[in-house]
This record gives C-alpha cells, structure tokens and sequence, in this order.
C-alpha cells in the first residue's frame, strides 16, 4: 500500500471521528491536527529514518507514537485497519496480528449488498406492477362500462377519425371479416346486373335478405329505400321522414280499429279507449262523441291529416277560434304560413293560448309556428311527457316543428332564435345517445333508426362501426352510398349552421374486402367491385390478387388443349364492360409485386395464363441461367418444367416480323437452348457421355466442324450476339469446359477403340473426333474462355 493510500484509508478511518471528538488517548499521547500532507512527510520520515539505521526500539516508537497522534492505539490498530498492509512502516505484534482474506472479504459484502439490492429492487418492481396493473384494471373496466352505452358524441366528430380508428382496432385485430351469406347474394346480384331496373335499389333487396331473421335491420333498410326514393326525386328529406312517421302511426290507427268508417272516428276512438283522460267533462260541447277538441286536432295532425282537422276545427268554430283559419293558411301554402298569418298566430299564442293549461291546444301552435317545442315560454318538459308516448312521438313532435333554411328567410327576425333546426335536434339526440332511446337494450338498432331518420347517415354507419357490427355497417351503407344520401348529407343539415362530415364508404369496402379476402377470395372480389373509383377498385383487386395468390379463382387456367378458362376477373370484366377493368394489366402488375417478394412461380402462372410471353420469359431466363450448373434440386426442377412450358406455349406463335418480336425470338432461343444444356448436363453427371455428346451437338451452340467456327464465335459473343442473349453467352465458358470434358472422354474410348480394332472404321471415327477437339480448342482460344489454354490435343488424347 503507498503513503498516498494510507492518507486516504485514514481520512475515511473512523479513527479520525474519535481524534475530533477527544483531544487525549488513555495513552496520555495528544492527538494533533495534521493535515494528509503534513503525515505523508512525517510517515516519509519514519521510513527513511528506519532504512537508514534498521529496525530497532527508537524508530518503532516513533512510528507508534505518530499513528497514535494520528488518533490510533496500538492495541486496537488491527481491529481498525484489518485491510491495511503497514507492515511496511511498523512491525506488527504477535499478540493480535490477524489475517485477513481480503478478496472474499469484498466478495462477501458484495453478495451480500447486491442480494439486499435485488430484494429491495423486486419489492419495490412489485409494488410498482401492481399499481400499474390496479389503474390498468380500473381504466378497463371503465372503457367496459362506457362501452356499455357508446358515447355518441365520441362518434359524431366531424372528421373520418371514427373511421381511422375502426380500420386500426376492429378489422386489424381480425384474421378474418365475417360474411353474410344472404347479403352476398344481394351484393353478387348488385355487382352483376349493375345498377339497372331488376336492382335499382339495394336497400329494397337487402331489406328482404334480412327481413325473416332481424326485423329491427329490415326497418332501417326500409327506411333508406324511402329516403333514397324521395332524394331521387329532389325533395327535401325532412318532411319526407316525418311523413313516414305520420304513416307508421295512422297504420297502427287503423290496424287497431278496422271497422271504423273515417279516420276522425278512428282518431276519437283512440282517444276514448286508451286515452280516457282526455274526454271532455262538458257535455254539451259533443265534440267526437264526447272527446275534447284539441286532442283530435293533435292527432289528426300526427296522422299527417291537417285536411280532416281543418274539417273538424271548421265544424266547431267556436271552439276552434282562429285556428282554423292559421291551419287553412298552413295546408294551402305547402306546410307553411305567410309572415303575417305567424305573426299572427305567435301573438294569439302569447296573449291567450299560453296562459291555459290544454297541452294539446299549445302544441297544435307550436307546430304551426315551426318554433322549438322545448324552448321557453312554449312546452314544458311535461307538456313534451305527454304528448310523447314513444319514440316515434317524439321524433315526430321536433321534426314538425324543424325550420328548412327556405322557411327561415321568411320568419321575422325576433322569431328566428326561438325557431328549431335540424341541425339543432340532431346534436340533442346526440347528446342523449343510444341509451335514452333503448334503455333496456331490447331494440339495438333503434338508435341507428333514429340516426338515419333525422338525416345522420355518416352516424349511422359509424355508431355500428364504433359498437363492432362491421357486416352491417357495409350493407347499409351500400343504398346510402349509391343514393348519394351519404355523399350529399350537408343539403340535409343546410349550410346555416354546420357542415355535416363525409364518410368515405369506398374506405370502408376497400378494409372490409382486405379482411374477407384470404378466407373468402371469391367472395371478396364482388365487394371490392362496390367501389365506383377506378383507381380505388383497381388498387384494392391488385392488392387481394398479391395477397391471396389464387390464380385459378382470379384469373383462371390453361386446360390441357391449351385453352384459357376465364376466371372470376375476366367473368366480371365481360358482365361489366363500362367499368373497363383491364384484366392482363392488373395481372401483370401482380405478377410483377409477387415475382420481386420471391414467389417466381406464382408470378409465372399468372404470365401464362394472360399470355404475357415476354414478361414470362424475362422471369425464367434469368433463372434458367442461374440454376443451369446447379446440382439436382426442387429449383431446378420447377426452373426447367416451366421453362419447358413456356416454350410449349409459345411454339409457332411468335415470328421474326417485328423488332419486338424478333428480340423475343432471340430470348426464346436462348431459354430453348439452356434447356437443352440442362439435360445436357444431366446425361454428362451420369456419366452417360455418348448421349452427352449427342446432345451437345443438337444445340449447335459450339462448332463441330471447321466450317462453323466463325459463326459459332459471332453467335457466343460477349460483347453481342444476334442469335443468343447474354444469359447464354455468359455461361459459353462453363459449356465449353463440360464440353470439352465428355470430349476427352470420347476421344480416349475411340483410341482405345482403334488400337485395339484393325478396323477403319474405328481409325476414321477417332480421326473426326481429333479433327472435332482441335475445332473446340481453336474455339476456346479465340473466345478467351478460362482454361481454354490447358486444352490441347496430345492432353485430350492422354498422351
């Protein structure tokens, strides 16, 4: 240890604690204030004092002393300093010298401080996972509870967020979108008959697809295909709503009392039976048989019989007072009154009517007036409770009372912040969400209803996206995308107030296809055909042909007469022309995405069955040339049969007319003659070098005789070959040397041959072969091949 380490070691010392605490030992030795400087030059003293004359009593009680004024004792100097070596500076005694493993000693603590760190760390990891896990909980299982009951106002932002958000959670998270299969049909019909007279209209087919097994889906259905029909014909959709409402309940009306001769006697029967309340306590006014006014009104009126109410108020004058006359005003201007008639009509209301306590008689002027029902001084919340029965009550009360943009124009200006807009009622049913409209859950798309009807088509779509019911989600929005209700939704809302968002339904098709299409390809396809962009519908087929690889479904097949079978595309291509859709580009441009992930084979399928040729033979050639020289394997073997098929395909079809057709040519010839070098090679591995042989001089691709040696070197070029692409001249080299190869072979067997023989015919055989070699090796000189040097003919022929 150096002086510099035992400074150290004695300022952290707890010795020097004890020296600051008492200025005298028992020892009666003071205990001096030295800086570390000031010992190091004295322990340098002692040092050098006890080097210069050795050791003996003197120098060790110096050093003695100095540690003791340091604030050490003697006695306890190694129960202090177990890990400090001072033999150096003072000889340790007999009596208390201990030894001290040093390293384990440190080994020791630290397993000792690192299991105490371990335990604290995973107490203190444990404790943190379950307060994360506690919060992680209890956020679930609020999300659960508020899934419970969607919050609409969440689904209702004016952007395609909802939409975004469904694409992520809901398909994503799905290896497979479920199917319909009493929709499909309906959606098969659609894509192959086109928009015609047989389906004109989805809504009505889908209506009946789902009318036995979900009567709450068929009403929504039923719903759309009037809204559509009345968009059709350019009329606005409010009125059109409540109108089917009128309907729905005169139809009730009616069912429940068949035998009745008019609709008023239907109406005061109504009120008799299952609205007792409202009969008249004065009987000498016998209105309807003993049933009050303004109730008959009402109703009539939520029958959509203002005509038969006007009746009725002119028959009862007195009880009617002006009334009749706002109505008669109200039915001869197409549901609407002259400014002067409403100002009228708001100041009997105001100075009379509002003061009186008959419901009825305030709501038939509220409706008149197109004001907000709830708004004060008109209804109050009890009013709108019993006037209210049900649902339909209610949509019917507030879209009586919705002021149209062109009616506005015409209410004077005090009146028009008391005047109720769609816009208006279509954030209060957002606001109370689908919860207050079924609160027992017994009518689930009760809400989706309540959206449509109050012209919230976007809503509709994304409140079942957003409650995870895709199949119905797409269906719907079908008739509400080919009516162009979702595309023109702002001319429902108007542009007073707010501009109402855009759904993007070719999104949702292009997803909702996406996820049918690797369990149901087929099915798929039709869906994708939904979508009216060219570009959008394309790019989703493309995308379904890359991802599902289905070749005979999608495009068909080649029988064995080597005639095409349409597949589904082209089927549907044929039944819909106006769409255009180019069968052989989409299926090269698929072909293409599959042959650059790796899948030659697909890809080739493809190319054959659209009869691209060229882009066939621009994948295989390549690879012909790669695996030529490869040992046996699958590879190989599938290389060469589609090869082989290829050229079987293309055989008497192409001609040399064209410079197209005659590059073609050249590349056909070069796939032609690698195949060829494949079984080549093949008999030369079995050592079946004769056929070999045979082979090679097929191909006439190297030169046999002396004659053919300057065009076999025009035709294997490196720099350019007219007859052969360089995917073949590249591997002139490898050829010739195998070539080569099986000619000396044959050269030493006819030697053999000829020595042995005293027949000409084998001297001749072995001179040709002889004039054959020194052919080749002029050959392999000339074009430079690697090696072409060691080949000579007294080393073909082993001498």
């Amino acid at each position: 240890m150096s002086l510099m380490e035992l400074g150290e070691l004695l300022e952290r010392s707890e010795a020097l604690i004890v020296r600051e605490r008492s200025d005298d030992y028992r020892d009666g030795i003071p205990r001096l204030k030295r800086s570390l400087a000031q010992i190091e030059v004295d322990a340098q003293k002692v040092s050098a004092a006890r080097g210069a004359v050795g050791r003996n009593a003197v120098n060790e009680a110096r050093a003695v002393r100095l540690l003791a004024e340091y604030g050490f004792e003697t006695s306890t100097f190694n129960r202090k300093f177990k890990l400090a070596n001072l033999d150096g500076l003072v000889e340790s005694y007999t009596d208390f010298v201990t030894y001290v493993d040093l390293p384990s000693f440190l080994e020791r603590n630290f397993e000792e401080g690192a299991s105490e760190a371990k335990t604290k760390a995973e107490s203190t990891a444990q404790n943190l996972y379950r307060k994360a896990l506690e919060s992680r909980l209890e956020k679930d299982l609020s999300s659960a509870r508020s899934g419970l009951w969607n919050d609409i106002q969440q689904t209702l932002q004016h952007s395609s967020s909802k939409l975004d958000n469904f694409k992520a959670i809901r398909i994503k998270q799905q290896a497979v979108v479920s199917i319909d299969p009493d929709y499909f049909n309906v959606i098969r019909s659609f894509v192959t008959s086109g928009v015609n007279t047989n389906v004109h209209n989805p809504a009505d087919a889908l209506q009946r697809a789902v009318h036995d097994s979900d009567p709450h889906v068929a009403a929504c259905y039923d719903l759309v295909a009037i809204l559509a029909d009345e968009s059709s014909r350019n009329r606005n959709l409010i009125p059109a709503a409540r109108r089917i409402l009128e309907k729905q309940f005169r139809a009730r009306l009616e069912a429940k009392n068949p035998a009745m001769g008019s609709l008023r006697d239907s109406v005061a029967l109504f009120l008799r039976t299952e609205t007792p309340e409202l009969a008249d306590d004065d009987a000498a006014s016998g209105v309807g048989g003993s049933v009050a006014l303004w109730p008959q009104v009402f109703f009539l009126l939520r029958c959509g019989a203002a005509r038969e109410a006007l009746e009725l108020l002119d028959q009862n004058y007195e009880d009617g007072g002006h009334y009749s006359g706002f109505l008669r005003n109200f039915v001869e201007n197409e549901e609407s009154l002259e400014e002067e008639t409403l100002k009228e009509l708001i100041q009997e209301y105001s100075l009379t009517v509002v003061r009186g306590s008959d419901t009825y008689q305030k709501a038939c002027y509220v409706l008149l007036a197109r004001i907000d029902p709830l708004g004060e001084p008109y209804l109050s919340s009890e009013d709108v409770h019993r006037l209210s029965k049900s649902v339909e009550d209610y949509l019917w009360l507030m879209m009586f009372c919705i002021c149209t943009d062109e009616e506005r124009s015409s209410v004077p200006q005090d009146l028009q912040s008391h005047q109720l807009l769609l816009a208006d009622l279509q954030a209060q049913i957002r606001g109370l969400g689908a919860q207050h409209f079924d609160p027992e859950g017994r009518r689930p798309f009760l809400f989706v209803w309540v959206l449509l009807l109050t012209g919230q088509f976007a809503s509709s779509l994304e409140y079942l996206l957003a409650n995870g019911d895709v199949v119905n989600s797409v269906h719907l929005g079908l008739p509400l995308f080919y009516s162009k209700l979702l595309q023109t939704e702002r001319h429902v809302v108007g542009p007073s107030r707010v501009e109402a968002k855009l759904f993007d339904y070719e999104l949702l098709l292009d997803e909702y296809a996406s996820g049918l299409a690797l369990a149901y390809p087929a099915e798929a396809v039709y869906y994708a055909f939904l979508i009216e962009n060219r570009t959008k519908r394309e790019e989703l087929l493309l995308k379904i042909l890359v991802e599902v690889k289905d070749v005979g479904v999608f495009l068909g097949r080649i029988n064995e007469e080597n005639v095409k079978v349409p597949g589904q595309l082209e089927e549907l291509a044929t039944e819909r022309p106006e769409l255009k859709l180019d069968v052989a580009k989409l299926a090269s441009a698929a072909a293409e995405k599959i042959a650059r992930s790796g899948d030659l084979y697909t890809a080739l399928e493809m190319y054959f069955v659209e009869g691209n040729d060229a882009a066939a033979l621009d994948l295989l050639l390549p690879r012909m040339s790669l695996e030529l020289f490869t040992q046996a394997s699958f590879d190989r073997e599938q290389v060469l049969s589609y090869s082989r098929r290829l050229l079987g395909l293309t055989k008497g079809k192409h001609s040399d007319q064209t410079r197209g057709e005659e590059l073609f040519m050249r590349k056909r010839r070069s796939l032609d003659v690698l195949v060829k070098v494949a079984q080549f090679l093949d008999l030369h591995r079995r050592n079946d070098k004769v056929r070999a042989w045979k082979a090679l001089i097929e191909m006439e691709i190297l030169p046999i005789h002396r004659e053919e040696l300057s065009n076999r070197v025009k035709d294997m070029a490196l720099d350019g070959s007219l007859r052969f692409d360089r995917h073949v001249t590249n591997v002139g080299g490898e050829i010739f040397a195998v070539a080569m190869d099986s000619l000396r072979t044959l050269l030493l067997k006819e030697q053999v041959e000829a020595r042995k023989s005293q027949d000409n015919a084998a001297r001749l055989r072995l001179q040709e072969l002889e004039g054959v070699a020194k052919t080749m090796i002029c050959f392999g000189s000339i074009m430079k091949y690697d090696g072409a040097e060691v080949y000579s003919l007294p080393v073909l022929l082993g001498t």
